[in-house]
């Protein structure tokens, strides 16, 4: 993940693409990610959960191949032919998730789960950091007169053959013994229930998005980081949700899960405001930080509150709820992003990035008061996808 997917705006700056359109590069993709589970859903129902794992996999794999394709030619519509390629490789990514979720709620006892998700994200974390580092350093490597595009080209061809390898550890494993199901009148119970958290959070994740996917292009493109700061700013965040999830572990191991989610966004929401006041790298890596730190907070808060009381057999509608509201709304907040950029700020950065920190500020507090009941979902099905 943090060789590939960290650096697939980086990739499409490279190739030529506009800083907007690396933006829409970041949420368009996750439309048809969200979307193409419930068209397909009755074909879906034909596999074993971890069946439908190994093929969404397979997808990642197939789609890294294309990537690295496209990085060794020239190919006409570019823009067209990455937001194909990325989202096919975002479908693969979550359409897995809920198969994954109940696949592991068959193999992971209920009260080992806490800490099994826990020391699993961590993990996860070390090694998106990891791969973040390798790719740094590998594209740095254009000091030395080695093409960038020859670099990304390994980037993608590693990945591949990562992916590749996950697929077999996935293979190893015991099988599911549940199809994928998804009742979409379970769903559609769910939302109804739920409908003051989720109009709340829709607001605000769409606040979310109005800045968010313009990050990685505003640090390439307008204040000319190299590879290497880079590398250095987009590690920081990981660096601050290892540091949250690793003291929640040993310090606050019962925390509050409601108020654990809500603090941690509300410390993360206005920070893009402080991204025009940063004068180099190690300011924008403490920016990072910081927001790491309070989306690590959300995420495991947000996580625990839905986990441990959703039923064995709903997991599947929840996480999909999840993702399903969450997904349209980014798309929606990335548009709103792009068409305010350069209609109304006249592609003025500073002003984007303070009018959305004030924005977040203000739709984040009304979560106060909204919580996603006692029911949860384990951390890593919901939409971890990063944000600034």
């Amino acid at each position: 993940m943090g060789l590939a997917e960290t650096y697939f705006v980086a990739f499409a700056l490279h190739k030529g693409v506009s800083v907007i359109e690396s933006g829409l590069l970041v949420s368009l993709p996750l439309l048809f990610a969200g979307v193409t589970p419930f068209i397909f859903h009755r074909l879906f129902h034909k596999f074993y959960n971890s069946t439908w794992v190994l093929i969404a996999t397979m997808i990642k794999v197939i789609s890294l191949a294309a990537l690295a394709f496209v990085a060794l030619f020239e190919v006409p519509g570019l823009f067209y032919v990455l937001l194909a390629i990325y989202s096919v490789y975002w479908f693969g990514h979550f359409s897995y998730q809920p198969s994954w979720n109940k696949w592991i709620s068959e193999l992971i006892p209920l009260q080992e789960s806490q800490s099994y998700f826990s020391q699993r994200t961590r993990i996860v974390q070390i090694g998106i950091i990891l791969g973040l580092v390798l790719g740094g350093i590998a594209l740095h490597m254009e000091v030395f007169k080695i093409p960038t595009t020859l670099i990304f080209i390994i980037i993608f061809l590693i990945a591949y053959h990562l992916n590749a390898v996950a697929f077999y550890l996935f293979y190893k494993l015991p099988r599911s013994e549940s199809h994928y199901s998804l009742n979409l009148r379970k769903k559609l119970n769910l939302l109804i229930k739920k409908k003051d958290f989720f109009t709340v959070y829709s607001v605000f994740n769409c606040s979310l998005y109005l800045s968010a996917p313009y990050v990685s292009g505003y640090l390439l493109n307008v204040r000319g980081l190299d590879y290497i700061s880079y590398m250095y700013v987009m590690g920081a965040m990981f660096a601050g949700k290892i540091f949250t999830t690793y003291a929640l572990e040993k310090f606050k191991p019962n925390m509050n899960p409601h108020k654990l989610f809500f603090f941690g966004g509300l410390l993360a929401a206005p920070l893009p405001a402080l991204w025009p006041l940063c004068d180099g790298a190690f300011g924008m890596s403490m920016v990072h930080f910081f927001s790491g730190i309070g989306w690590a907070g959300w995420e495991v808060g947000l996580s625990l509150a839905i986990f441990k009381n959703i039923k064995a057999e709903d997991k599947i509608e929840a996480v999909s709820l999840y993702n399903s509201i969450g997904l349209p709304v980014q798309v929606l907040g990335t548009i709103i992003g792009a068409l305010l950029l350069k209609y109304v700020y006249n592609n003025n950065y500073t002003m984007m990035f303070v009018v959305a920190g004030i924005l977040r500020f203000i739709f984040i507090l009304p979560m106060y008061t909204r919580k996603f009941g006692e029911d949860s979902i384990e951390p890593e099905y919901l939409v971890t996808k990063t944000i600034s």
